[in-house]
């Protein structure tokens, strides 16, 4: 077994922080054996307030505003890595950088996803080989660059036939006679984290808006109309169509937004649950839950009373794994792409062979690969 120490940086589409896990990952030879692994240390950092202005309204800006922002924020990456790095006392191998998502469309013909973060000042900054720009190779062979989340339910956390992920997206993945499926369910944090701005808040802690609100029959209705819903995979949501077709319509709905808040989680919950396949009623199937939204107790009540009608049974991991489980996911696919092996499954991205997705950036005085 090989060790390598990588650290993985993760920012979501709901802005709510930075979240950056450090790995000790040792790997066979053979890539088909999983790997053993540990966190070494891990934080979340808050953007600042300007930043998240910025990226929020960068989809609407020109050409020169996503340069540099794409600049800008790799700048920022580099200076709270140098911080953790510091503050933890760890130097990592090599530097996975998701980057924030700016544009997705996978459908278009040539198909392409935006992530920002200029990987390459990382690398200077830090002094550390720095991977980014995942999405892309997998969608140049057809694929939808999307959901990278099953290498890590592959590698890192098997057992489970089923994996959700509740993020600004909600995304899920199925183990289904040997075969690995996965994809964007439905919006989740970004929805309740817009509602929750209406009242002032970051996010709705613990699901007090939600908890105390009445469910409109009717806007959950509507929202269960989306013909998103009715598409089948492999597929994958853009931000914008998030924010344009399910986040604006509850937020022009009328009621009261605690009411508006519980019809969201009902939305929500509905959606992940028509999307799992029944499960048996004498032996439920395990479903792995993790994200910002496993966090959100009421959310989670919903869901898994949800789910149990469905004969699934909801697993919620330690907090660490819930909080940095994206984290480990693109610290592993960075290590992935270090090594030159696949990083994403073509049974869940649709493309027509594994992608090893990745752009990679070396120190000015590396000149081998180890």
């Amino acid at each position: 077994m090989t060790d390598h120490i990588v650290t993985g940086l993760m920012s979501g589409s709901s802005l709510d922080g930075v979240d950056m896990a450090t790995l000790r990952i040792s790997h066979s030879p053979d890539p088909g054996i999983p790997p053993s692994w540990a966190f070494l240390a891990m934080e979340t950092m808050d953007y600042p307030q300007e930043w998240q202005k910025r990226l929020r309204e960068l989809p609407g800006g020109s050409a020169l505003d996503l340069a540099r922002a794409h600049a800008g924020l790799g700048e920022l990456y580099a200076d709270m890595l140098l911080r953790f790095h510091q503050r933890h006392l760890v130097t990592p191998d090599v530097v996975a950088l998701h980057g924030h998502t700016v544009f997705h469309h996978p459908e278009e013909h040539p198909g392409f996803s935006t992530q920002i973060g200029d990987g390459s000042l990382i690398t200077v900054q830090t002094g550390i080989p720095t991977v980014c720009d995942f999405r892309n190779g997998d969608i140049a062979l057809g694929g939808q660059g999307a959901p990278m989340a099953p290498l890590a339910d592959l590698f890192l956390f098997p057992g489970y036939k089923a994996y959700l992920n509740l993020g600004g997206i909600a995304n899920l993945t199925l183990f289904q006679d040997d075969i690995w499926t996965g994809w964007d369910v439905w919006a989740c944090n970004q929805l309740l984290n817009a509602l929750a701005g209406l009242e002032g808040l970051t996010m709705d802690r613990d699901g007090q808006l939600a908890r105390n609100g009445a469910i409109i029959p009717a806007l959950v209705q509507q929202a269960l109309q989306d013909p998103w819903l009715k598409t089948s995979p492999p597929k994958s949501l853009d931000n914008t169509q998030v924010q344009l077709s399910i986040v604006a319509p509850f937020l022009t709905a009328t009621g009261t937004v605690a009411d508006r808040m519980a019809s969201a989680v009902e939305a929500i919950r509905t959606s992940i649950a028509h999307a799992l396949p029944p499960g048996e009623e004498n032996n439920p199937g395990r479903i792995l839950v993790t994200g910002g939204g496993a966090q959100n107790t009421w959310l989670m009540k919903r869901l898994m009373d949800g789910l149990q009608k469905v004969h699934w049974q909801v697993v919620l991991p330690n907090k660490e794994i819930i909080e940095y489980k994206e984290s480990a996911l693109i610290a592993l696919a960075g290590l992935w792409r270090w090594l030159g092996r696949p990083n994403f499954i073509p049974t869940v991205t649709g493309a027509e062979a594994a992608a090893c997705g990745g752009a990679v950036y070396l120190p000015g005085n590396s000149y081998l690969r180890p």
